[in-house]
């Protein structure tokens, strides 16, 4: 799949996946979104958006394996694929009424020489992207064009706080920010 995701399975075998629910560029989605992909699913109903996030309130005490996927990135065309964002995997207990803020990520754009890197797809609990504590994170994967590296290979996402490798007059990000062009933020 292209797009980040978020599944979380609990202790009774219900499972929970959130998407970025059809949603593309860099707005996450609205609260009409929300409830139209999420109905019909068991997460009917329980998501709220919180400016272009989704807010989830633990609905049973328990054990959940989640499973945390970063968007891939864009691509220039048919011969130069994006790379893939990165997979974590962790079990963590959880309380019921725990609230959880998601933030799924998005495909890099496929924008001729200057694809865009997918977003991460993070996992945070409290009641605020304010006071939320991180508990997963998981990168999304570099746009690649014919211009951008030596072989022309995609980056994929990484595990921890930098980015992967690149090439010619760019630089990772480093410690959770935004890689840099030439000396500028991205």
């Amino acid at each position: 799949d292209v797009s980040g995701q978020f599944t979380a399975l609990d202790g009774s075998g219900i499972t929970y996946t959130f998407t970025n629910c059809g949603k593309t560029g860099p707005d996450g989605p609205s609260q009409s979104s929300i409830t139209n992909s999420y109905a019909g699913t068991s997460l009917a109903n329980s998501v709220t958006s919180l400016s272009g996030m989704q807010k989830w309130v633990v609905p049973n005490t328990g054990t959940y394996f989640f499973e945390v996927k970063g968007a891939m990135g864009g691509s220039q065309n048919s011969t130069y694929h994006g790379g893939y964002g990165a997979v974590v995997n962790g079990i963590i207990d959880l309380q019921a009424g725990q609230t959880l803020i998601i933030s799924v990520g998005q495909k890099g754009s496929d924008d001729g020489d200057s694809p865009g890197g997918g977003g991460a797809t993070a996992v945070a609990i409290g009641t605020h992207y304010d006071n939320a504590t991180p508990l997963f994170v998981a990168g999304g994967g570099g746009g690649v064009s014919q211009w951008g590296t030596i072989d022309y290979a995609a980056i994929n996402g990484q595990s921890g706080q930098n980015g992967g490798s690149c090439y010619g007059h760019s630089s990772p990000g480093t410690n959770g920010n935004g890689g840099t062009y030439a000396g500028h933020s991205g």
